[in-house]
């Protein structure tokens, strides 16, 4: 389960496994001020960069994170926009069925006393360098009120451990392989294609946050009506407005340019709002076709999201049966066509 030298180091990971960081940080500067002293102090280590306390939450360590050479800052976004979720990680398909705050606790709730249970047990069975008396008499004291509590490393843990790490949510932690990509590039354009309802979007917003990046969604390219002819919409990757994205976007990232474009919505059959890109760093072009051959070798790291098709069909449903027939009648298989046609995947340096 975890290293332990007290049943308080059992109890810290039952609640950061189920709740993640137990800090309400209210002020982020003074958090980063905090965290660059600790970070600052703490040297580069060959330890594990992540430790899985569960489906929900990771520990990546600073030492390990300083090792790879990562900038210190990304490490703090990934913690700061992992509290930000709230409790507990959920995909977008699943927060449909999420009501509310509460709902979103109670499950965390549910989740950290399986784990105090499963630790119980193996309490019992011998696994830890601490009595089942003892466990149990710091569960009923941590516990009287029934409710789960944050709580430090012991002191044994602190003196042989010494930690030094941040707790991010599974929904960061999935971008740790885009991270070590794309650290050192100096082409900082990330092109993430795949299929629908794995995640690109999702990824996109992290990685908004995280590097502090421009993003640009391919949505915003969708073929407008009078181009859907059905030369064009027979022809792998046809239905992406490739000529306008050439034009308004690429043109000018290759450049270095700032620029402006507008977004089509599929929806309303209609330029709705006009975007303004500046002073960028890192761009992310996220959604399908991102990497449609058209647009050349423009970018810097090529990823590729998967998904199973059976979950991919029960995300998409989630968004509502007559979207789902559509995916599934028209976009999914056009989209499996530009895949295998251009060995997208094939081609991507890496596949989340």
């Amino acid at each position: 389960m975890t290293t332990a030298y007290h049943p308080q180091d059992i109890f810290k990971y039952c609640f950061q496994a189920a709740f993640g960081a137990e800090h309400f940080v209210l002020n982020k500067e003074n958090a980063q001020y905090h965290f660059n002293e600790e970070y600052e102090d703490t040297p580069a280590s060959d330890i594990e960069l992540e430790e899985v306390l569960s489906e929900n939450a990771s520990r990546i360590n600073m030492g390990a994170w300083k090792k790879f050479g990562l900038p210190s800052e990304w490490l703090f976004n990934m913690f700061y926009y992992s509290i930000n979720e709230e409790y507990i990680y959920f995909d977008e398909f699943e927060e449909s069925h999420v009501k509310d705050k509460e709902e979103k606790k109670e499950a965390a709730r549910h989740l950290y006393f399986k784990l105090v249970d499963e630790a119980e047990e193996l309490t019992k069975q011998g696994a830890f360098p601490f009595s089942y008396e003892g466990f149990i008499n710091y569960k009923k004291e941590l516990l009287a009120d029934g409710e789960p509590k944050p709580v430090r490393h012991s002191y044994e843990y602190r003196e042989k451990e010494m930690p030094a790490y941040r707790v991010i949510s599974k929904r960061k932690s999935r971008l740790i392989p885009i991270l070590k990509a794309a650290n050192g590039l100096e082409n900082k354009i990330i092109a993430i294609d795949g299929r629908a309802g794995s995640g690109k979007s999702t990824m996109g917003v992290d990685l908004e946050n995280i590097l502090e990046a421009w993003v640009i969604k391919m949505d915003n390219f969708f073929l407008p009506k009078d181009y859907r002819t059905k030369e064009r919409l027979e022809a792998p990757g046809g239905n992406i407005h490739y000529e306008r994205f050439i034009d308004h976007v690429l043109k000018h990232l290759v450049a270095g340019e700032n620029f402006d474009y507008e977004g089509y919505d599929c929806v309303a059959e209609d330029y709705l709002r006009a975007y303004s890109v500046y002073n960028y760093k890192w761009i992310v072009i996220e959604g399908s076709y991102s990497q449609h051959p058209n647009f050349n070798d423009y970018m810097g790291l090529r990823v590729f999201s998967d998904v199973e098709p059976d979950e991919q069909i029960l995300r998409i449903k989630f968004r509502g049966s007559t979207a789902a027939k559509r995916f599934q009648d028209i976009w999914i298989p056009m989209e499996e066509k530009y895949f295998e046609t251009f060995k997208i995947k094939e081609k991507s340096d890496l596949i989340v």
